[in-house]
């Protein structure tokens, strides 16, 4: 069984949060979503590679604004490449759609909502919504690292809180956050060169022999613990 394997969704999100990891990455493709081809394909070479995932997370942007969610959900359950299929979301949509997550439970694990302050209602609609199903879980999120504005030293080999290949498009990356971070200033675009791979037969061979603890993206990425240790926190707001 491979590690985990997160894949980009839409670069849509209504929340506009202050600090978010990947609001660089959507700026930078405002508007794009994942095509139901590209779930397809990835699915189908996992399945001729005999490729099984640990977990499978759908993220963002926002998920739950992605028009191909619910779809690509019954494609990877059917497939049987994970046992654990899950959405990271900010949940906000529930608040105008509180019914919106029912057609998935057929599919998903699970449902991780992350409730910030000036979201809290969340939490009771869920509450009453879905009283007792133990796939929906609202995490409440007080504070958040705040990125690196430069490449940081003494903070390689990386200490990896995110333990999953990264999936857009057509191409696998080494690790999750990778694609969102080559937007950051100090980066250069060789950076890259090496720590991906497109979606194909045996797709994730490549990527095996790269040393993901040592590149120098790991120096600005917060899911790195040593540099999530020296960052200074702020509150996370969402203002309506």
């Amino acid at each position: 069984m491979e590690r985990g394997i997160s894949i980009k969704t839409t670069a849509r999100c209504q929340a506009g949060c202050p600090h978010c990891s990947v609001a660089l990455w959507m700026r930078y493709n405002k508007g794009w979503e994942a095509s139901i081809d590209s779930i397809r394909d990835f699915v189908k070479y996992s399945i001729s590679s005999e490729y099984t995932f640990a977990h499978v997370s759908l993220s963002g942007g926002e998920p739950l604004l992605w028009s191909n969610l619910l779809s690509a959900c019954k494609i990877i359950k059917e497939a049987g490449i994970t046992t654990n299929l899950s959405i990271l979301t900010n949940g906000i949509r529930i608040l105008s759609n509180p019914d919106i997550l029912f057609p998935l439970l057929d599919y998903v694990n699970f449902i991780n909502i992350a409730v910030y302050t000036g979201t809290e209602k969340i939490i009771d609609v869920v509450r009453e919504q879905y009283p007792g199903i133990s796939k929906i879980t609202c995490r409440r999120v007080y504070a958040h690292t705040v990125l690196p504005i430069k490449v940081l030293e003494g903070v390689l080999p990386a200490i990896c809180s995110c333990d999953y290949y990264g999936l857009e498009d057509d191409r696998v990356y080494v690790c999750a956050p990778v694609k969102t971070l080559e937007y950051f200033p100090g980066i250069s675009g060789k950076t890259f060169s090496g720590v991906s791979s497109k979606i194909g037969t045996n797709f994730l061979e490549p990527l095996k022999s790269v040393d993901r603890f040592n590149q120098v993206y790991c120096k600005i990425c917060i899911a790195n613990l040593r540099v999530a240790n020296i960052q200074p926190k702020t509150e996370f707001i969402i203002r309506s």
